[in-house]
């Protein structure tokens, strides 16, 4: 798995009955995707996703960067995920379904709660955001969790069974 994150601004316009994204930002995340970072699996950032996103402390990222004849420098942040110690690998496919369902459960309670907690940032919507915009967001997510439980707890049954099937 790669991921490939940036943060900026993008021109969306129509072409026929498509919607075509525009704009160097569009452009930096696209050359991204041919990156110089060693690794099978890794998060890469750029600097001004890296500013906007917050991270577990037990996260590393390693300072690198890219280089583009048209873009120049491009400072990105990239967390390597095959380098994790092998008891932390094991520790991780061992967490039980418990613990996982509980850890998300926590993130849609923050995402329900999130946006009311005064003096806290909350990076889904932009700071200036209404007061009627945050009750949307907040409703819209107490919507979607219906779907997204389930589902999850799907998810982490079958990468539980194929955990205990790699162990095998």
């Amino acid at each position: 798995m790669k991921i490939i994150v940036h943060s900026g601004a993008v021109l969306f316009h129509r072409v026929l009955q498509f919607n075509e994204l525009a704009g160097t930002d569009v452009i930096i995340v696209h050359r991204l995707l041919k990156n110089s970072v060693q690794a099978e699996q890794y998060l890469l950032l750029t600097e001004t996703a890296r500013r906007e996103l917050e991270f577990p402390e037990k996260i590393n990222f390693k300072s690198s960067s890219e280089t583009y004849e048209d873009l120049g420098l491009i400072r990105t942040e990239f967390h390597d995920f095959d380098s994790l110690p092998a008891a932390s690998t094991a520790s991780t496919a061992g967490n039980n379904f418990g613990s996982r369902y509980r850890e998300s459960f926590r993130l849609f309670l923050k995402l329900w709660f999130a946006p009311f907690v005064v003096g806290k940032r909350f990076n889904h919507l932009p700071a200036e955001s209404s007061y009627q915009r945050k009750v949307g967001f907040a409703m819209l997510t107490v919507l979607m969790t219906p779907i997204f439980v389930p589902v999850s707890a799907v998810l982490l049954i079958f990468n539980a069974f194929k955990a205990i099937k790699a162990t095998r």
